[in-house]
């Protein structure tokens, strides 16, 4: 299972990635990829690393 967030101009909510990430971890994901576009990326991408 491959798992793909991020945050665009439309949506930038950390939050809810974050729950997202949590929910393919618990199930196994092989691989995450942050595919995020907008919003403050260095943040978003500090806050995958964590």
């Amino acid at each position: 299972m491959n798992t793909n967030l991020g945050t665009s101009d439309e949506c930038c909510d950390l939050e809810l990635e974050g729950r997202k990430l949590n929910v393919t971890l618990d199930a196994g994901t092989d691989s995450i990829m942050d595919l995020s576009t907008g919003g403050d990326l260095d943040s978003a991408r500090a806050f995958f690393r964590e």
